[in-house]
């Protein structure tokens, strides 16, 4: 399942809050909004290369696809539609309720200036998917520190997806082949966000513990003969090597040579 990106535009693409000449000019006018000007056109490239579907989520509303898009060279993206009558209540933004309804369960990251803790607290509550709600400073917009922000938490959930697409394409012809399959996520036992696969066939046992950092670890036992698991730990983690890792689990618990 890909992950969404909610993108507010005042703020994360066009910064405010600085004397007007501290902003760079990137281009030398901008028709129907002078503040257009500020758009970094670098922006659309790093944006387009992320993992993730980018969704407009902001008051421009269908104007960010024909004023602002053009500007980062993106295509006409979604657009979050906002009601009539949304507004904050208790502290939570009038946009967090309305994101996590488009999202319906899809893993999304929301970059906006006025996302406080309030909003954090809320989705966590009511959102059944992963979530990063990050706050970017408005004076200065979408920086390099934000960007590796969304970079590594994309790249988690992009991990993440790979591990449950393959149980989900593998659950039936494991199934028939005798391996009992389970999958957990983040708990009191594992501070870090994080996904546990679980084979066993008999007794032999093989697990696979990704984290959103890229960590992995991939563990074997055969319960009649070990005492403690194989363990093999890998630092930075790809859609790839954990196909390979995922393969090695299957072979193992099914005694199947590779």
């Amino acid at each position: 399942m890909t992950a969404v990106l909610f993108l507010d535009v005042d703020g994360p693409l066009i910064p405010f809050g600085l004397a007007p000449e501290q902003y760079t000019v990137h281009r030398a006018d901008s028709p129907g909004n002078p503040l257009l000007v500020r758009v970094d056109p670098a922006h659309g490239p790093r944006l387009a290369a992320l993992p993730c579907e980018l969704v407009w989520a902001t008051t421009w509303e269908n104007d960010a696809n024909e004023s602002v898009a053009p500007l980062l060279g993106l295509p006409p993206l979604p657009v979050v539609t906002w009601p009539d009558d949304a507004n904050d209540d208790a502290g939570v933004h009038w946009k967090t309720r309305v994101l996590v309804e488009w999202a319906d369960g899809r893993p999304f990251a929301w970059v906006d200036d006025e996302i406080t803790d309030a909003d954090r607290a809320w989705v966590a509550a009511h959102h059944e998917g992963r979530a990063l709600l990050h706050r970017v400073d408005p004076r200065y917009g979408l920086t390099d520190a934000d960007y590796a922000v969304l970079t590594e938490w994309l790249r988690g959930q992009e991990l993440f997806r790979t591990v449950l697409d393959w149980a989900a394409d593998e659950y039936d012809a494991l199934t028939e082949a005798g391996v009992s399959l389970n999958i957990t996520g983040p708990s009191w036992q594992y501070p870090k966000n994080s996904v546990h696969l679980y084979l066993e066939s008999g007794p032999l046992g093989g697990m696979l513990s990704v984290w959103d950092s890229g960590e992995a670890d991939a563990m074997v036992i055969n319960h009649d003969t070990d005492a403690d698991p194989a363990v093999q730990h890998r630092e930075n983690s790809t859609p790839e090597s954990l196909g390979t890792e995922l393969a090695a689990l299957r072979a193992w618990v099914t005694a199947t040579p590779l």
